[in-house]
């Protein structure tokens, strides 16, 4: 990269065990027309298998930064890249997804111009069976207070998300935990003041790869570390209410109890385990806005609590 040329976009590719696509995913990044405006930085999180033979090739790119640590989880790739990150945005690419090449030239170009704390775009969703665009709303919104452009739209959510760097620098996600994503949704809820919509798709997620994290499988496995992002989430509402208008505060309220739904969900119908349900219930209590709402404690949540479990097969 040109030393006197700052990013404009700083592009973070977390890499674990993905020898097979990540170079599709680094490509879909350098074949833009002006690579010196953006940074890339590639993490290899202790892979096991080729990944970091793959990353290598790409050392002497002048924009690729290549980090190579010990196993942490997604959290620990993050805080290590906004320690080294220069870009004036910042953004998380997936090392099995992709970006929208016909459309990220455009992007630049619009972040180039761009002065909001934080950019919403819309984003693919694709698997072997469909491609759909996901808008981010269904309005046409230009740049507004951020508050303003939230109303009506699909919230906070890393696929659509472009974040100043600045805003989140001293950020730390948890390490060795899935789902840490949750709690980078919460800091780029909580700064920004101002926003604006590109409304065309970035980001290509595509759903349905072997070992993602939100497949039933390690929803089972790492149903612990969920329930530690859904407790940490709580704590850090609680510790930054203050901060957050009535529209932020309900979204991210609306994510904590989907997320406290969805834990219970694993381990009565996956698990079947009654003492991991007495131990989250246990630990739920503790915070009753939650333990009470009506998106988690329905009918059925109820008879559970009033058996003590006893009916979990």
């Amino acid at each position: 990269m040109n030393k006197k040329t700052s990013p404009i976009l700083t592009v973070l590719i977390p890499v674990y065990n993905a020898a097979k696509t990540v170079a599709d995913t680094i490509d879909s990044i350098l074949s833009i027309k002006k690579p010196n405006l953006t940074e890339l930085i590639i993490v290899n999180d202790g892979s096991t298998d080729d990944s970091l033979e793959a990353i290598n090739k790409y050392k002497n790119h002048d924009n690729v930064v290549i980090i190579d640590k010990q196993n942490g989880g997604h959290g620990s790739t993050v805080n290590i890249a906004l320690e080294v990150a220069k870009g004036k945005y910042f953004r998380i690419l997936d090392s099995d997804d992709l970006f929208n090449v016909k459309k990220l030239d455009e992007f630049i170009e619009y972040l180039q111009d761009s002065d909001s704390d934080i950019i919403f775009s819309d984003y693919i969703e694709k698997n072997t069976n469909n491609t759909k665009i996901i808008p981010w709303s269904t309005q046409s919104k230009k740049s507004h207070v951020f508050d303003q452009l939230i109303k009506g739209s699909a919230g906070v959510m890393l696929p659509f998300v472009t974040i100043k760097t600045e805003l989140i620098k001293d950020i730390r996600l948890t390490e060795n935990a899935y789902y840490d994503d949750q709690e980078y949704d919460f800091w780029c809820l909580l700064r920004p003041k101002t926003a604006s919509y590109f409304n065309e798709p970035i980001y290509i997620y595509n759903v349905g790869n072997e070992g993602q994290s939100i497949s039933a499988q390690n929803m089972t496995k790492h149903s612990k570390e969920h329930e530690t992002i859904c407790l940490n989430l709580i704590e850090l509402l609680k510790k930054n209410e203050n901060k957050l208008s009535s529209i932020r505060k309900e979204q991210l309220k609306n994510r904590i109890i989907g997320l406290c739904f969805l834990q219970y969900e694993i381990i009565i119908k996956n698990k079947k385990s009654r003492k991991e349900f007495l131990e989250f219930d246990k630990k739920l209590k503790k915070y009753p806005e939650f333990y009470h709402d009506k998106g988690v404690a329905g009918k059925r949540m109820l008879i559970h609590r009033l058996t003590r479990g006893m009916l979990i097969r």
